[in-house]
């Protein structure tokens, strides 16, 4: 066998591994917790809700202040859809209780693990959001 070639198998054998490992491991936080997600997810969820809320309380704020501004308006719309985006992610990555909790763990983990990175951008842009909501704030403060 040619060196690249078992470096490449190697490779492969590793990514393997690293895939099952993670796998087992969302399997177990999932089946382990209450809310059917990981910590970590379920931490989301909350502030997922938390900024929907908060969505809700600052449309009816601007329209008994009279102002429509048309920017904080958008930034403000846009986390609530992300927001949004990301519970429907979430929601789709929970295990129920019930019979065969243990499969539906695992399959769930697989898909938690495949779209992790999905999750994960829309966290980022959840969290650029925030930040101009924040800046947004201390400017109507100001």
């Amino acid at each position: 066998m040619e060196p690249i070639s078992a470096l490449g198998l190697a490779s492969n054998i590793i990514q393997l591994i690293h895939f099952g490992y993670a796998v087992l491991s969302e399997t177990h936080k999932a089946y382990d917790s209450a809310s059917g997600v990981s910590d970590e997810f379920a931490d989301m969820e909350t502030i997922a809700k938390h900024i929907q809320d908060l969505h809700s309380s600052s449309i009816s704020f601007s329209t008994n202040q009279g102002g429509q501004d048309t920017n904080r308006t958008k930034i403000y719309a846009s986390c609530n859809e992300v927001a949004r985006e990301l519970l429907t992610a979430i929601e789709q990555i929970r295990v129920n209780k019930g019979p065969r909790r243990r499969w539906r763990s695992f399959r769930q983990a697989l898909l938690s693990v495949w779209r992790k990175e999905k999750i994960a951008a829309l966290q980022k842009r959840l969290s650029s959001l925030r930040s101009e909501v924040s800046a947004d704030i201390l400017m109507t403060i100001k």
